[in-house]
Parts: C-alpha cells; structure tokens; sequence
C-alpha cells in the first residue's frame, strides 16, 4: 500500500461491454498472456499482451442471437464459452491464433512461423 499503482487500460474499444475474462500465458518464459475476453454481444475478443504492448489478434462472433458470453473455461488449448442458451469451442493458445502473416511475424518469438505453402501460422516445432 506504500507504492503507487500507475497504470493505463490495455484495451479500450468504444460500445463493447465485456462480461467475461480468461487468460493463457504464452511462451516459455514469463513473456506475456492471451485475454480472451467475453462480451455482452455474444463475442470472443482474443488479445495478446507483452510487456506494453497489446494486439488485438481476433474477434470471434459465437451465438447467432447475440446472447452474452457469460462462462469461459481454457482446457486442452480450447476455450469453451458459454452463453445462456449456447456453448461454442475455438482455439485458445498457439500459433494458430494468429490469423494473418503479420500478426503471425510478431509472434516469431513465440516460436511460430507463416507458412506460406498452407497459408497458416505454425509453430516452428511442427514438422
């Protein structure tokens, strides 16, 4: 209590209401975490943060109906959301988080590369 505490908001995204937070550490070292975060609007946003630096990786639309996420559970890699009437699954950890070859190039130290052959972000381990 002796310290202060400064600190600024990693995202901020105008008319979006989050309801739900799970987190993944990512890399082999303390190097930074994936936020997925549920909203009010039946969405998974995934956020990756490192140090200061944040990136918004995707925003997943989940339920038809717009009903909001109000369960996240990480097992395995997935992420299991649920809303009041609905249950998705979607990848929560590993390169193939990364969408595009950019935000797959940022995540190099992560252990991931593009493959152009499969158009995809892969891990640098996989054969």
């Amino acid at each position: 209590m002796e310290n202060n505490v400064n600190a600024a908001p990693l995202l901020v995204r105008k008319g979006t209401r989050y309801t739900k937070l799970a987190v993944t550490k990512i890399g082999a070292e303390p190097t930074g975490v994936v936020l997925h975060l549920g909203t009010d609007r039946g969405e998974l946003h995934q956020v990756e943060v490192v140090g200061q630096n944040t990136t918004l990786l995707q925003e997943i639309p989940l339920f038809a109906s717009n009903e909001p996420v109000n369960n996240i559970l990480l097992h395995t890699g997935q992420a299991l959301v649920g809303s009041p009437l609905s249950l998705a699954r979607v990848q929560a950890e590993g390169c193939a988080l990364y969408p595009n070859c950019e935000l797959c190039a940022r995540a190099r130290g992560l252990g991931c590369v593009w493959s152009e052959k499969e158009a995809a972000c892969r891990s640098t381990a996989a054969k």
